[in-house]
């Protein structure tokens, strides 16, 4: 820790650059490079102090006085991307609610709202993901991720009447055959066959139009339009011996003074003078019954009950000097004895 100097030693003087020089003994040689500590921000390096160099993955490390230690994980600043914690650098985490999340050094700041990309049924509105809203003329719209683009025409299901084609509700189209057809909510399912009204001559059964069935006792059932009720007796037309009362078939009266009258087929005339049969005394004559017409010589032709046929020679009583012989007048026959 000394050196001769002529005839006296004197203690060495070391020198050392960022840190302090070694004294006494172990300054072992005047004007020496030798540092028994250095500086901060630097390490010994055998006698000398080597400036401390700091490492910093995903960044710039620390320098000077700040990097206390040789290579020791010491950051200043980290890259895009990254964020100090602690003396490290640590990589960003973003979140996208509804999405997914940029990462990398799209990641500009930790834990902060910002989508690279978002669900199905949500939009990237500035660096969040919104849920997006449809429309439905008719229906209901999409919801949730069945609404695919923001402010789309998108139904999810439609209103009765409507149906679904592709992402729009049609209005359905019925048919109905005899009849109106069904239109609207009414029309509760497309290219079916729903009536609503049916055309004279027909009456619904369930969704259809039938045609409607008519009697007719005692003549021809109306058919058509012209059976306006279903299961009612409506005539077209009646039988020979039968008349239209309303809708329904009137058996004829007929008329026959002097005998029983026809009925039905054969009193083809309302209150029509048409026999059947004749009383006693008188005959058919055409339809009526007119009076038998009797004969008698010598005495007073029958009549009425008493002509029981027409042209006969039938006497009711004789003239003077005839009498009753069977239906005849036979001349009295007297005698005298003087």
């Amino acid at each position: 820790g000394f050196t001769r100097t002529g005839q006296v030693c004197v203690a060495n003087r070391c020198k050392c650059t960022n840190g302090v020089a070694e004294t006494g003994a172990a300054c072992t040689s005047t004007g020496a490079e030798l540092c028994s500590k250095c500086d901060a921000g630097f390490t010994k390096n055998g006698v000398t102090c080597k400036q401390n160099e700091c490492r910093c993955t995903n960044g710039d490390p620390v320098t000077g006085s700040a990097c206390t230690t040789h290579d020791a994980e010491l950051c200043s600043s980290c890259t895009a991307g990254f964020h100090q914690t602690g003396n490290t650098c640590t990589a960003n985490s973003c979140n996208c609610p509804n999405g997914a999340p940029v990462t990398g050094a799209a990641c500009s700041q930790n834990d902060v709202e910002l989508c690279l990309r978002c669900n199905p049924g949500f939009t990237k509105t500035g660096n969040s993901c919104v849920a997006n809203t449809c429309s439905c003329e008719n229906g209901n719209p999409a919801t949730g991720t069945d609404c695919t683009s923001k402010d789309g025409h998108i139904c999810q299901n439609c209103n009765t009447g409507w149906t679904k084609t592709g992402n729009t509700c049609t209005e359905n189209a019925c048919t109905c055959n005899n009849g109106d057809q069904a239109t609207k909510a009414a029309c509760t399912s497309d290219s079916t066959e729903i009536c609503i009204k049916c055309n004279p001559g027909h009456h619904l059964t369930g969704n259809t139009c039938t045609a409607n069935k008519c009697t007719c006792a005692n003549g021809e059932k109306a058919t058509g339009a012209g059976c306006t009720t279903n299961g009612a007796e409506i005539c077209a037309a009646c039988s020979p011996g039968y008349r239209k009362t309303g809708n329904t078939c009137s058996a004829n009266t007929c008329t026959c003074p002097q005998g029983t009258p026809e009925t039905a087929p054969l009193c083809t005339t309302q209150g029509a003078e048409i026999c059947k049969t004749c009383n006693p005394g008188f005959r058919i004559t055409g339809s009526t019954c007119s009076a038998n017409q009797c004969t008698c010589d010598n005495g007073e032709k029958a009549s009425g009950a008493l002509c029981t046929r027409d042209g006969a020679h039938i006497c009711s009583q004789c003239n003077p000097g005839f009498f009753p012989s069977g239906n005849t007048c036979a001349a009295n026959a007297c005698s005298c004895n003087g």
